[in-house]
């Protein structure tokens, strides 16, 4: 089924499409006729083998599951007599195990069913981009056997050869562009896979925040963090042992395996050594023999304040007790191998914390500028910390470039009770809002120099903004874009505030000392649906500008100390450090 449609101009391709469904292979090939020139179509991956043989095509584009031969086995054939013909692989599935059986098999483009236009077309144009520099290829090869031949026309001769050692910079440059695009495709996948459903959340009190910054394209590192249930949480970070795609691939094995299992028990009964003995006997199957891979994952329960450990060689836990001593909870467990039958689990009854850090070895193994490692200042820092940006930026600030994968997961508990300094009740009203920031404004004015309190106003702005129009409003992300390509969107919005509207917007402000710092925290709720924390705060943590979704509150994260949502995405909680009176 495909899902758009856009114009293009036909390419000078012949293109080879395998497809067992009818009706998906009728509809598909109106669309291919406007942008190959030539379409063979063949009805299973036998029919598709045979094709390729006798008919020659430039490229092919197929689907895996198909009697007789499928996709990937017809591609293997292929691959055999030859190593360049492009392959676009469709398929409904989007597991890791056909990502990397593509991988293995060498298919230049692997798209998801139901299939878009626009990226169909991607896919072709990269194929026929491919096709084009093949050709390109043997044209300089022809070149120079021409310049074999003609040897007494010398200036002509080594025209040929400037022109030809040209196009072929051009090709190198290219293949190396084309690799490169590939291992981000893949990175994304990963990205992808990834699931943090805590990151920028505040509930039970806490604070959840993470930091992944993978050292190339490919990443060993992988991590999750999920809401087991009310009052329950579970944290994992996997680092496999190597660099580039090897350990790449065996991130991906272990969080695709990890997540499923989470995802399909996660509950009050949910039991981590069950889930852990699972991923061994998963993973030990998937693992070389002299492969090593480290982990740790942490299961806490504020129901009955207990803390389930199990460390497999990766660092320290950080904790800082509410007596503010801080412990450092060591690995119990080597490395896992393919061998790794039994574990131990560290185990906290009845523990209270202020703040806590899970971190893999990237952070504390880098080198600092000074030439010690960070792990000498990793507990005068996370001591310090009264959020993750504080860690980070001191990291930042300290070392040289990251040496490794680095993944941090932090918990900083804060009661704001009895802590409050003024509060607001508005209804769904852009104006009443910025007269509540500017009085807020007011209040920091004594604190903050011109720049930082217009980056403050800006992060209220977005963040009441959101309030009105996506919380009490309902107006959708999706929504919004449309009117504002139309034009429509301003009067569409002044129209919505002019209806009668019962919904209200709750302001409450908090003024805490912190150890040397003064930290304003400033919270918005609106009486709105929500909307999917997870996956628009996901949005936040990416540098990727041009998706249109989260954009204002990734803004307003980056002009203070934090923006964090409750789970159901309709209160927003604003930190601010004041520092000293100016």
């Amino acid at each position: 089924m495909i899902k758009t449609r856009v114009k293009t101009e036909p390419l000078e391709l012949k293109l080879l499409f395998v497809e067992d469904d009818a009706a998906i292979q009728e509809a598909t090939k109106i669309h291919l006729k406007k942008y190959v020139s030539e379409l063979i179509i063949a009805s299973n991956g036998q029919e598709g083998l045979e094709f390729y043989k006798s008919k020659s095509p430039d490229v092919i584009m197929s689907d895996i599951e198909m009697p007789k031969l499928d996709g990937l086995d017809m591609s293997k054939e292929i691959r055999k007599l030859d190593e360049e013909i492009p392959i676009i692989i469709m398929s409904a599935f989007s597991d890791s195990s056909y990502l990397l059986k593509s991988i293995e098999v060498g298919i230049t483009v692997f798209l998801i069913k139901p299939i878009e236009i626009k990226k169909m077309a991607s896919a072709l144009k990269k194929a026929y981009t491919i096709v084009k520099s093949q050709k390109l290829q043997k044209e300089i090869e022809e070149k120079n056997r021409e310049l074999n031949y003609n040897n007494d026309i010398l200036e002509d001769a080594y025209e040929q050869l400037r022109v030809a050692k040209e196009r072929e910079l051009e090709l190198h440059i290219y293949k190396d562009r084309y690799h490169t695009l590939q291992q981000q495709m893949a990175f994304k996948k990963q990205q992808k896979i990834i699931v943090d459903e805590l990151s920028f959340i505040y509930e039970n009190g806490i604070f959840f925040s993470t930091f992944y910054k993978p050292l190339d394209i490919l990443s060993g590192d992988s991590y999750g963090t999920f809401r087991v249930c009310e009052n329950r949480y579970f944290f994992y970070i996997i680092d496999a042992m190597g660099k580039g795609l090897s350990a790449s691939v065996t991130s991906i094995q272990s969080i695709s395996h990890i997540n499923y299992n989470l995802l399909k028990n996660r509950g009050k009964n949910f039991d981590i050594k069950e889930l852990i003995n699972s991923f061994l006997d998963f993973i030990k199957n998937q693992l070389l023999d002299e492969e090593m891979l480290c982990a740790i994952f942490l299961y806490q329960n504020f129901d009955e304040e207990k803390i389930e450990i199990v460390n497999f060689s990766m660092p320290p836990v950080l904790i800082e007790n509410d007596d503010g001593n801080i412990e450092e909870i060591t690995s119990l467990n080597p490395p896992i191998t393919k061998n790794r039958k039994d574990f131990k689990v560290n185990i906290k009854e009845s523990y209270r914390f202020k703040k806590m850090l899970i971190y893999s070895d990237g952070l504390v193994e880098t080198q600092c500028k000074n030439g010690e490692l960070f792990q000498n200042h990793l507990e005068s820092s996370f001591e310090s910390a009264f959020t993750l940006n504080d860690i980070v930026s001191r990291f930042k600030k300290m070392t040289k470039d990251s040496q490794d994968d680095t993944t941090l997961i932090f918990l900083n508990r804060l009661d704001l009770t009895n802590k409050k300094k003024s509060s607001y009740k508005i209804g769904t009203s852009i104006d009443k809002f910025c007269e509540i920031n500017s009085k807020i404004l007011q209040n920091c004015a004594i604190y903050l120099d011109k720049l930082d309190n217009s980056k403050l106003n800006s992060a209220l702005f977005e963040i009441g903004f959101n309030a009105v129009e996506h919380g009490n409003l309902g107006i959708t992300y999706n929504q919004k874009r449309a009117l504002i390509v139309n034009g429509e969107y301003d009067e569409y919005l002044q129209n919505r505030l002019e209806e009668k509207n019962d919904r209200a917007i709750f302001i409450d402000t908090y003024e805490l000392k912190v150890k040397d710092d003064t930290i304003l925290i400033i919270v918005v709720l609106d009486e709105g649906d929500g909307f999917n924390v997870a996956s628009v705060l996901k949005l936040v943590k990416s540098t990727d500008m041009s998706n249109f979704n989260g954009r204002g509150i990734k803004m307003a994260n980056d002009n203070t100390d934090g923006i964090y949502y409750n789970i159901a995405g309709n209160r927003a909680v604003i930190i601010k450090k004041l520092g000293s009176i100016k």
